[in-house]
C-alpha cells in the first residue's frame, strides 16, 4: 500500500529540512543526545514522519511527534538561530537524499535515520525496510549522516 502522493510535502523545502537535520546532529553532539527521523510508508493515518530527540540523561530534552508536516516538526524539534551556518555542499547532498527518502516512503517503505552520542562519540545508522516485511531490511552504520543515508539509499536502489 502506498501513501497518498498528494500530501502537501511535495512543495517541501528540502534544503531547509537538511539544515534542521544538521541542527539535530549539532544538538545531539552538544547535549550527548540521540535523534531519529523516520519516514514510515506503512502508516495509513497520513502521519508518515516521526521526529525524535532524546537527551538520555534524565534532562528535559525530549521531543517526539508523529506528523504529516515534516518541515514544521523538524523546526520544533531541532531549532537553530539566525546565526547558524551550514556547509552548502553538505546541505545540498543531504537535501537530495531526504527528497529521495520521501519518494521511497510514498512507495510504502520505512526509512529511519538514527544518530546518537554513544561512548564518547557520535554513532550513525540508517535502516530501510518495506513492502510489509517482504524484502530483507537494509541496515547501514557509519561515521556521518551522509555516509549512512547514501549507502542505504544506494543499496535500496540496487535491488
Amino acid at each position: 500500500m502506498s501513501v497518498d502522493s498528494n500530501l502537501h510535502q511535495e512543495a517541501l523545502d528540502w534544503n531547509k529540512a537538511a539544515e534542521y537535520v544538521l541542527s539535530a546532529e549539532a544538538i545531539a553532539k552538544r547535549e550527548h543526545a540521540g535523534a531519529l527521523i523516520k519516514f514510515d510508508g506503512e502508516r495509513t493515518n497520513g502521519k508518515i514522519y516521526t521526529v525524535l530527540l532524546d537527551g538520555f540523561r534524565g534532562q528535559d530534552l525530549f521531543f517526539r511527534m508523529d506528523t504529516s508536516d515534516l518541515l514544521g516538526t523538524l523546526a520544533k524539534a531541532y531549532p537553530f538561530g539566525d546565526d547558524a551556518t551550514f556547509d552548502v555542499a553538505q546541505t545540498a547532498r543531504l537535501s537530495h537524499l531526504l527528497s529521495e527518502w520521501d519518494r521511497w516512503v510514498r512507495k510504502g517503505f520505512v526509512l529511519s535515520l538514527n544518530f546518537a552520542w554513544v561512548d564518547g562519540a557520535m554513532s550513525y545508522s540508517a535502516i530501510i525496510s518495506g513492502e510489509h516485511g517482504v524484502f530483507e531490511h537494509i541496515h547501514v552504520e557509519g561515521k556521518s549522516i551522509l555516509e549512512v543515508m547514501s549507502n542505504a539509499t544506494g543499496q535500496l536502489e540496487a535491488r
